[in-house]
């Protein structure tokens, strides 16, 4: 429980790309998520919720071609994702598989004192998502 800010969760993570469709179907396909919702913005950028299916979702933006450099505060400030995930090997096997970079190969880490499994590949639009076993 959180004193400070009640009934906290993640929401979303956004995540801006210049291939709207493809990275969609990334997270769609290869990963299973599942829209929640999708919209265009009044200036004609392409969005959607996608749900991972714990209720946590990632924001995909879809940026033009051509689209001005971020301004601070709103450049890429996310390290990496990290998925839950019972068999963190297999997913990762998965995305080397289909040509997606591994960033750390699978291995054993303790953290303090929790030993976890970990593993982290490139996604399509450079995002690094990290797969994570507790125990």
């Amino acid at each position: 429980m959180n004193p400070v800010v009640p009934d906290v969760g993640i929401h979303h993570i956004a995540l801006r790309t210049l291939d709207y469709d493809g990275t969609v179907a990334f997270y769609r396909e290869f990963l299973g998520c599942t829209i929640k919702l999708e919209w265009q913005a009044p200036d004609g950028r392409q969005l959607a919720l996608l749900d991972l299916g714990c209720g946590a979702c990632i924001e995909v933006i879809g940026f033009l071609e051509g689209t001005p450099a971020p301004e601070p505060g709103q450049m890429h400030p996310w390290m990496h994702l990290t998925l839950s995930t019972s068999d963190p090997d297999r997913v990762w096997q998965k995305a080397i598989d289909a040509g997606y970079p591994s960033v750390i190969d699978p291995k054993d880490v303790v953290l303090g004192d929790m030993p976890a499994r970990i593993a982290f590949f490139q996604g399509p639009n450079g995002e690094v998502i990290e797969l994570f076993r507790e125990g």
